[in-house]
């Protein structure tokens, strides 16, 4: 999208915004007693996750567990900065963050960790038996009515949105450079698309009857489905 001025309904990867998914997703099975917070690990995902025992999903959501991110580690930074198209499972990096020792005791500190969120969508797969792609769009889109957003599952965009597809998401990213081939977009991708509508604007997430008030955009209708 180079030289294009971006616009409202421009798709763009919604990063770590997506983790506020996640977590809304846990929250809402603690409600219906499927799960609680103070579950370990070890209890969901059994041997998986070394001294998962020790590890609470209240941890994992609040980046007190001490697991190493996945990020870090050469391969998946690879996979990050785009140099790898190797897609991943969410097993396989959880076993890619598990291969470095803890960073702590767990509970006892606290450092940002992808892999806590990685864990936590397995935990919600093993929870309900639905795909978190599925959880997103049932539980969350669908409820708000959203129109742009959904979780994708393959690297690939729907058909057409790469026309609107935003590229570079860091506000300084130069020091990207020298880690992605030639001709790579600069910045992070995440899998779930949005469009600043649909994700940041009040009327495009009401899900009462009536019409919107007099200082709301129109509310969408339809539902997002989720990629093959």
């Amino acid at each position: 999208m180079a030289d294009h001025k971006l616009a409202v309904d421009d798709e763009f990867r919604m990063g770590s915004n997506t983790k506020t998914l996640v977590a809304t997703l846990i929250l809402q099975l603690v409600a219906e007693h499927r799960v609680n917070l103070t579950d370990s690990v070890e209890s969901w995902l059994p041997g998986l996750v070394p001294g998962g025992r020790a590890i609470t999903l209240r941890m994992l959501l609040n980046h007190t567990s001490g697991l190493y991110d996945y990020t870090d580690d050469p391969a998946g930074l690879a996979s990050v900065t785009g140099q790898d198209q190797r897609q991943w499972t969410p097993e396989e990096l959880l076993a890619l963050a598990t291969r470095h020792q803890a960073l702590f005791t767990p509970g006892k500190k606290w450092s940002y960790s992808n892999t806590n969120y990685i864990a936590l969508g397995m935990v919600l797969e093993k929870a309900t038996g639905r795909s978190v792609a599925d959880l997103i769009d049932e539980r969350i889109v669908q409820p708000l009515r959203l129109t742009h957003t959904y979780l994708a599952t393959t690297a690939a965009w729907r058909p057409g949105d790469d026309r609107t597809h935003a590229h570079g998401y860091e506000p300084d990213a130069a020091h990207l450079g020298p880690l992605l081939p030639p001709g790579m977009p600069r910045g992070r991708p995440s899998r779930v698309r949005a469009t600043t509508t649909t994700w940041t604007r009040p009327g495009s997430t009401r899900a009462g009857p009536g019409p919107p008030g007099p200082s709301s955009p129109p509310r969408p209708t339809g539902r997002v489905s989720t990629p093959p």
